[in-house]
């Protein structure tokens, strides 16, 4: 039986290629449909994105890429398919997913969607928050496959020339030597932290984020503290100070 994967995949992600790799265990034929989304702002444009899924795809027997520009339910019946698949990452996804199905059901009854749940290590996996690390330089290997992680940097080097490669054997609080100096170590930065906010609830978003160190509070006389408290925290060559904002 032949399924259907649709998506925007911008970009394609571990995530993606672990849903993949397991519908191929249960279908005999997968379709990896690339979708023209007007809704959206894609990085990579469609001729992008499925070039990239046929390379990561290549060595997968059972496994095509192609793109559509029409109603799924149309393109599934095109191509002779009763089966699409979606994924459902969080409950957040279930909500809009599950309109989608009911949608697409009234369209066509003679498609079926089958939702499947991602591997625990990548339930947490979005391209949308893997795209903003990406363009504050974070590395991505553990996201994405390599050659897509070099179509990403190529992508924000072209908008931001400010990011820099980021070596593996580097870490982010490493500090290049000066001709006839040794290392000093980690430049480091202090920053006010909210009293509301104990350390330890500040956790690292992924590679690249500012790490929080001890705080001490200080003293007077009598006991009171002294406000505000602070923290030290090593700054990242690659990452100048205000350039690290929420979304």
């Amino acid at each position: 039986m032949r399924a259907i994967y649709p998506g925007t995949f911008d970009p394609v992600t571990y995530g993606h290629l672990d849903l993949i790799r397991r519908a191929r265990a249960i279908f005999s034929e997968v379709i990896v449909a690339v979708a023209h989304n007007s809704n959206k702002t894609p990085l990579f444009s469609v001729k992008e994105r499925v070039e990239l899924l046929r390379r990561v795809t290549k060595s997968w027997g059972g496994v095509t890429v192609d793109a559509f520009n029409c109603l799924v339910v149309d393109y599934a019946r095109r191509k002779n398919s009763r089966v699409m698949i979606r994924g459902l990452r969080m409950l957040s996804d279930f909500e809009y997913e599950f309109q989608m199905a009911l949608t697409n059901r009234r369209l066509s009854s003679n498609v079926e969607t089958i939702f499947m749940m991602p591997s625990e290590s990548y339930a947490y996996l979005s391209a949308r928050l893997i795209k903003e690390a990406g363009m504050l330089g974070a590395d991505l290997s553990s996201f994405v496959p390599p050659l897509v992680a070099k179509a990403l940097h190529r992508k924000f080097s072209a908008h931001n020339p400010a990011i820099a490669p980021r070596p593996k054997d580097v870490s982010d609080t490493a500090v290049s030597s000066r001709p006839g100096r040794q290392d000093a170590g980690p430049i480091r930065a202090v920053f006010p932290v909210p009293r509301a906010h104990p350390v330890g609830l500040h956790p690292a978003i992924g590679p690249g984020s500012l790490t929080i160190g001890p705080v001490r509070s200080l003293k007077r006389s009598g006991g009171r503290d002294v406000a505000p408290l602070a923290a030290v925290l090593p700054v990242p060559r690659v990452h100048p100070v205000g350039l690290h904002k929420r979304s």
